[in-house]
C-alpha cells in the first residue's frame, strides 16, 4: 500500500489513517481519488466535482476510513458485505474489524489493477458480495458461489490462522490472503494467475 500525504500539513499519513498525526486534521480515505482527503470538522468531504462525501457508518464499528457518497450510509468497501458478525458477539466482532480491514486493501488493490467490481444487487444476483462469518457459535467454510464469497472471520485470529496453516501444511496463510485466493475463483482465474 502507497503512503500518503496530508493535504493540510504535507506530513505522511497511511491508508489507515482517520487523523493527521502532526496537525489533528480528519481524514477519510476517497476511493474515486484514491487519496485520503481532509475532513471539515463535521465529518464532511467535497470534491471537486461537487460531490459531497461523509464517513462510512462503519466506521466505529469496523474502523473504517472510507468516504461514503452523500446519501449513503456505508461506503463501497464496507456495502459490498452482506451479513456481519452479531453485535453481541465480542470474539466475532473483534475479529470482524481484521477482516473488513483487509478486504478494504484488496478493493483497492482490484482498483489498481483495473479489474471491474460489480456488488450484488437485485439486477446483478451474480455480483460480488462478501458474508464475513463468526465461527464462535457456527461451523464456517471460507469458499466462493456465484460472486458471494464467504469469510471466516477468526482467520484474523493469529493463533488460530497458524494453527489451521500447520494442520494443513500450508507454507503462509493470511486474511488477505484469503480474500485474493476467493477474488481469484470470481474473476475466474487460478491462484498462480492472479496479478496481486
Amino acid at each position: 500500500m502507497k503512503a500518503f500525504r496530508c493535504r493540510v500539513c504535507d506530513a505522511a499519513l497511511y491508508f489507515e489513517n482517520y487523523l493527521c498525526t502532526t496537525c489533528g486534521t480528519s481524514q477519510g480515505f476517497s476511493r474515486d481519488e484514491r487519496s485520503i482527503v481532509p475532513l471539515t470538522a463535521e465529518g464532511g468531504y467535497v470534491d471537486a466535482t461537487g460531490a459531497r462525501w461523509t464517513v462510512c457508518a462503519n466506521a466505529g464499528i469496523a474502523g473504517c476510513t472510507w468516504l461514503a457518497a452523500e446519501g449513503n450510509q456505508l461506503c463501497f468497501s464496507c456495502s459490498l458485505t452482506r451479513t456481519r458478525p452479531h453485535h453481541d458477539d465480542a470474539v466475532g466482532m473483534t475479529q470482524y474489524v481484521v477482516a473488513e480491514r483487509a478486504k478494504r486493501h484488496v478493493i483497492v488493490e482490484l482498483d489498481t489493477l483495473g479489474f471491474p467490481i460489480n456488488p450484488r444487487s437485485e439486477d446483478n444476483p451474480t455480483g460480488l458480495a462478501f458474508d464475513l462469518l463468526s465461527s464462535v457459535a457456527e461451523n464456517v467454510i471460507i469458499g466462493h458461489d456465484n460472486g458471494l464469497i464467504t469469510i471466516d472471520v477468526a482467520e484474523s485470529d493469529i493463533a488460530h490462522r497458524e494453527k489451521v496453516r500447520a494442520k494443513l501444511d500450508e507454507p503462509y496463510r493470511t486474511m488477505l490472503g484469503h480474500f485474493r485466493h476467493e477474488l481469484g475463483h470470481y474473476f475466474g482465474m487460478e491462484e498462480d494467475d492472479l496479478p496481486f
